[in-house]
């Protein structure tokens, strides 16, 4: 079972690992989803990747969250976007790098996901750019990592937003409703106006 649910896992990513997609063609998939459990099972993939050698990833979640309606694959896009920042962030480090995954079931009716690192963080004056269209976080980077992370929160009525990690890090924060629409099986909804997201 845990075998089928990683190979899951694969498909659904193979076509985002570089974070790069036509929002315009996209259309929204939203269907009930263990959302703790569907990043348990992106972790498993990605904890193979060569990528991650040099960090420890920890996932901790609140077992109240439960289902939460969402596009699988968009959030998982996202949440590969946010690891490997984190990841690259944390290369030169001198401590151990640590990536802690976070889940919370909010009062008001969202989930919130952090990823948080003990990295260098984002200075002070870089941070009001983190959103806008083609601002790098880092020195190799295309700047279109965190664009399209905060259209893909905007496609689920949601928000992303930057601050400082408990270890000094960098943490960003994603919150999105438990619940979206369900469309009738075979019909599907474009994602729409997705230009000039700020997240």
């Amino acid at each position: 079972m845990r075998l089928k649910l990683i190979r899951s896992t694969v498909t659904k990513i193979a076509g985002f690992a570089s974070g790069l997609m036509n929002f315009e063609s996209r259309e929204l998939r939203f269907t009930p989803e263990d959302l703790n459990q569907l990043i348990y099972n992106l972790l498993e993939f990605l904890k193979r990747q060569e990528r991650l050698n040099h960090v420890a990833v920890t996932l901790e979640t609140d077992n109240q969250l439960g289902v939460v309606t969402l596009d699988s694959g968009l959030i998982q896009q996202m949440l590969v976007n946010l690891i490997y920042n984190a990841a690259d962030s944390l290369i030169d480090n001198e401590e151990r790098g640590i990536i802690t995954i976070t889940t919370q079931k909010l009062t008001t009716g969202r989930a919130l996901i952090s990823v948080s690192d003990n990295g260098p963080g984002v200075p002070r004056d870089k941070q009001d750019q983190l959103f806008l269209e083609r601002f790098p976080t880092k020195s190799k980077g295309h700047g279109i990592g965190l664009l399209t992370c905060a259209k893909i929160v905007e496609a689920h009525a949601g928000r992303i937003f930057y601050q400082q990690a408990a270890e000094g890090g960098a943490s960003f924060v994603v919150e999105i409703p438990l619940r979206q629409a369900i469309l009738p099986p075979g019909e599907t909804e474009p994602i729409k106006n997705m230009a000039g997201s700020t997240g």
